[in-house]
């Protein structure tokens, strides 16, 4: 009989150990679905805020969506990604276009030579329908629009292509009166935003 009870004893405690083990079991494997859940979750939030969906800001004369005035082409290129053409303008600016998102940029840089990383920003223009001032205004916009939001931006015709438009903001520099942002409009309605980030004078429009 005793060594029946000691069988039993034997048998209660594997018992108890299975079901220790099972539980710790269960235990790992629930931590590990939680973590690839949040993982998920994580990936789907990323993808939300930096997605192609969803809108683009301009900031004032300062900002372009993730671009600052004074970056650079690099980080351009890592907010960004590659862009889909480069090269350099009449004037040797290098400029750099993302056709997808309705952006090109240009960039000062060393004389006669290809676009380079370390290249300074200049001037941004948008033509997509992603992107908005913030105040609202957005390319396709009516001009009627265009007026509520900025009642006091002027239209300037002038000769001058990039500086033809509603000037929403502008500055007084030692080259008198200058554009930062301007929208372009063809058609009664707005076709274009431009910002030509603050240079002292000399530099020209971009």
């Amino acid at each position: 009989m005793q060594g029946h009870g000691r069988g039993i004893d034997g048998a209660g405690h594997r018992s108890s150990r299975f079901r220790a083990l099972g539980s710790k079991l269960l235990q790992s494997l629930i931590r590990n679905s939680c973590r690839q859940v949040a993982l998920v979750l994580l990936v789907v939030a990323l993808a939300a805020c930096g997605g192609d969906d969803g809108p683009l800001v301009v900031r004032g004369d300062t900002t372009a969506g993730p671009l600052r005035e004074r970056g650079t082409l690099a980080q351009a290129r890592k907010a960004l990604g590659p862009e889909s053409s480069s090269g350099l303008d009449e004037h040797r600016l290098c400029r750099a276009s993302w056709a997808k998102r309705g952006l090109e940029l240009s960039f000062f840089g060393g004389p006669h030579r290809a676009c380079s990383g370390a290249d300074i920003s200049r001037a941004a223009v948008v033509t997509s329908g992603r992107w908005r001032t913030d105040r609202g205004l957005k390319p396709g916009d009516s001009v009627e629009r265009l007026r509520q939001l900025y009642p006091n931006a002027p239209f300037h015709e002038t000769t001058h292509a990039k500086r033809r438009g509603y000037w929403l903001i502008s500055y007084r520099s030692g080259c008198g009166l200058t554009p930062s942002l301007v929208a372009h409009v063809r058609n009664a309605r707005v076709a274009a935003l431009r910002i030509t980030y603050r240079q002292y004078c000399g530099h020209g429009a971009s």
